[in-house]
């Protein structure tokens, strides 16, 4: 039996000029995507520069191997909704979640270019939003900038978001991707597709969309490549410079894939300024905050152990955080959030984190957040990212499960609540829902599929969600000792109405030893 056939085919993803794309498993483990490329048109130098780059934002390659008349390419399956599919499902998005999202895609894009890789087919198809933020794939016609395009002619990208120069104008470089990300931002901004030109450019024009937004997006799709930003990374700080740079210091956004950020009416676009207002100045308080908090670490290894300043309670796996009190804020805000259970395993080059955060304040915190940081033996830091949820109701607790860059595995993990600033607190109530009928079972994949239904108990009058705002579902799985030994989340477009109820379904791609499963259900 030959490798190719020791993969078996669960589905065909897509099928078209540029080849075959397969959902596979391989004696029980995945599911993978495996890319049927013809010979004639495989970058076998893309796909050999990609394992070179760390970035979890990008494929990360499983195996590539030669068949007759074809190059064959193995990488992880990113389980989320494409931004095509969120947007369809959805509208546009929120100024705040378009620039996150745009944000990340820059991340990935200047980490091909740093490698000499230029992606020449960034659309909303062609990004995967999944628990950890934004995902690029389809490298179909990827290049690296020193190879020459001539006999490429037939490959031109996707009409509306492919450069000028993809259709023989002048050679593709870093610039045409850029030119790419201007189109995807628009779209996202926008909700309106480049075949309606006249629609697409009016809605552009609307107050709904931020000037700072609007100018990006102009200026990186000029016509002219001198005339855009230069690289993805220049791209980026145009979309942080403002609002999201005040006094020289950059302001970090948040790495949740589908917060309520995203969740205001299209019809208010006064509302969406103050919430993107609220979002800067939250973030702006996340970095006074790190800067003074001593942080708590939670060691998969060693157990638990306390830091000077903070109080903690643990047992197996289980970690109760809390952050050392700022004498210059109010008790609520400091004692507002507090991170309970955590556990972290790696699998397949990724970090799999589950935790819950309980908001012990009586007011309800819109964008709670957790900062989640893996750090090296050396103690150097592998990854960092802010983990942000919608809205939290007093006492309640939310889990999440999300999944980080493990392509060096961490020798411990720190999950450490994120004070939320006086402005994030409220008296608006959240909505509540319950789950129920929940069971799990083999994916036939390697790994675990829950099931069961969700009930909206009470809808809430947080003004932070729209009337369609969706449902964030997350598996917790057990040992028989109630630790958490693994878990999954996905996300419903949608929401029950009050007093009914819906089906959901959570894939859990690791390998888990388990005893009990729970589902745990919050708005956003």
């Amino acid at each position: 039996m030959s490798v190719d056939d020791s993969y078996h085919v669960e589905r065909v993803l897509a099928h078209g000029q540029g080849g075959i794309t397969e959902l596979v498993t391989l004696d029980g483990t995945g599911p993978f995507v495996r890319k049927r490329i013809p010979a004639a048109r495989a970058h076998r130098g893309v796909w050999a520069a990609l394992p070179e780059i760390d970035c979890a934002r990008l494929p990360h390659i499983e195996a590539t191997y030669e068949m007759p008349d074809e190059f064959i390419v193995v990488y992880d399956y990113v389980p989320g909704e494409t931004l095509e599919q969120l947007v369809e499902s959805r509208g546009k998005l929120d100024a705040a979640k378009a620039r996150h999202l745009v944000g990340e895609v820059c991340q990935a894009v200047s980490k091909l270019h740093a490698h000499d890789i230029v992606h020449r087919d960034i659309t909303p198809s062609n990004v995967v939003v999944a628990a950890d933020g934004a995902h690029l794939i389809d490298f179909g016609i990827a290049r690296l900038g020193s190879e020459d395009a001539k006999g490429n002619e037939d490959q031109l990208g996707t009409w509306g978001f492919a450069a000028p120069e993809q259709y023989g104008f002048a050679k593709t470089d870093a610039r045409s991707d850029v030119y790419s990300i201007g189109r995807l931002l628009g779209y996202l901004l926008t909700g309106v597709h480049f075949e309606d030109k006249e629609g697409y450019e009016q809605a552009l024009a609307s107050p709904d969309v931020p000037d700072d937004l609007r100018s990006v997006v102009l200026k990186a799709t000029e016509f002219e490549p001198s005339a855009r930003y230069q690289s993805a990374a220049e791209l980026e700080r145009a979309l942080h410079n403002a609002p999201g740079e005040k006094d020289g210091t950059t302001v970090a956004t948040a790495a949740i894939p589908r917060s309520a950020a995203d969740a205001h009416p299209a019809s208010a676009p006064r509302r969406a300024r103050t919430i993107a207002l609220v979002c800067v100045i939250a973030a702006i308080a996340v970095v006074a905050v790190l800067l003074a908090m001593r942080f708590f670490v939670a060691d998969k290894t060693t157990g638990s152990q306390g830091a000077s300043g903070s109080s903690a309670i643990s047992s197996g796996n289980t970690t109760v955080v809390t952050a050392q009190p700022d004498e210059t804020d109010t008790q609520a805000a400091v004692d507002a959030l507090s991170v309970g259970e955590s556990h972290w395993s790696t699998s397949n080059g990724s970090v799999y984190a589950e935790y819950s955060l309980t908001n012990n304040s009586d007011r309800t915190v819109t964008y709670p957040s957790v900062t989640i940081t893996g750090y090296a033996d050396d103690g150097s830091v592998l990854f960092s990212d802010d983990q942000v949820l919608s809205v939290l109701a007093p006492g309640e607790t939310a889990y999440q499960s999300t999944v980080l860059d493990g392509s060096t595995t961490p020798t411990r993990v720190e999950f450490v609540p994120v004070k939320p600033s006086a402005d994030l607190l409220s008296d608006d109530t959240a909505p509540s829902f319950s789950t129920a009928n929940v069971s799990a079972r083999s994916n036939g994949y390697g790994g675990i599929t829950v099931s069961g239904t969700v009930t909206l108990e009470k809808d809430g009058t947080t003004r932070l969600l729209s009337s369609d705002y969706g449902v964030c579902l997350t598996a917790i799985l057990r040992d028989a000792s109630g630790n958490i030994v693994g878990g999954g989340v996905n996300f419903l477009s949608s929401h029950p109405a009050e007093g009914s109820s819906i089906p959901f379904e959570v894939p859990i791609f690791e390998q888990v030893d388990y005893t009990t499963c729970e589902v745990h259900a919050l708005a956003w």
